[in-house]
């Protein structure tokens, strides 16, 4: 590499991306955009420079079954953990801003996925995009269908491309109604409910209910007298394995 070539290279890499014990293992140069996808509630600190990979992330979540460094997870019989229910923001960050007084802006190599992710552990802080935007960028990830691809080791990798659909309208929907600053509060999840001997409906209420009855001893001044609990709930306590005659 001549002199000249040495220096363009420095232009061209603001950001060097180091890994434990290996030193500067790649750079990231002022032709390229880092991502970095969640909650806008939450502080970025993960970025990728494929900006997919931050949508999956701003729609699904980061929860999966723990992976052993070869990549093997160990989530047999175990139910998948659930995807993220967020208000989706993208965060950018643009190389040529960050060159520091002492050199290059560095970052740490994601572990996890080196070679494409990145960790901001100076608090260099991406730019938000607009709400508008996200809900742009949204809409075409929908109709382009790129929920069906690979979903970058997010937990929508651990659901079918119909439940990621879905997922993404429903994520879609609740930053159009934060944005015109509605309530949320239609979004919100209903209590798991199912008949219980055909006419008594099983809800969360139930679950605590039943709960209850297995914690505390007395039963009157924990819930009340027999005569006093609503018809749910004494049918409830019967097919529970209770009576009357417990009822003290």
């Amino acid at each position: 590499m001549t002199a000249f070539d040495t220096a363009w290279a420095l232009i061209k890499a603001p950001i060097d991306v180091v890994s434990e014990g290996m030193g500067i293992t790649r750079v990231i140069g002022d032709d390229e955009m880092l991502y970095s996808g969640g909650d806008f509630r939450d502080h970025p600190r993960y970025y990728s420079t494929d900006p997919d990979i931050a949508l999956h992330y701003a729609l699904y979540g980061s929860a999966v079954p723990y992976a052993d460094r070869h990549g093997r997870r160990e989530n047999q019989g175990k139910a998948p953990p659930p995807m993220r229910r967020t208000i989706p923001s993208i965060s950018v960050i643009d190389p040529r801003e960050y060159e520091t007084e002492y050199g290059d802006a560095i970052m740490r190599e994601d572990p996890y996925s080196p070679g494409i992710g990145v960790i901001d552990e100076e608090g260099y802080m991406g730019e938000r995009l607009s709400h508008d935007r996200v809900i742009e960028l949204l809409q075409e990830y929908i109709d382009e269908e790129r929920h069906s691809g690979v979903m970058g080791g997010t937990t929508g990798d651990l659901f079918k491309p119909p439940q990621r659909l879905k997922h993404a309208k429903d994520a879609l929907n609740r930053l159009k109604a934060y944005r015109n600053n509605e309530s949320l509060e239609r979004f919100n999840p209903s209590p798991p409910s199912y008949e219980m001997d055909g006419d008594v409906f099983r809800t969360a209420e139930y679950d605590d209910f039943i709960e209850l009855l297995g914690y505390d001893d007395n039963m009157v001044d924990a819930i009340g007298e027999w005569n006093d609990l609503e018809d749910w709930q004494r049918e409830a306590a019967i097919e529970a394995g209770y009576s009357e005659d417990d009822w003290i």
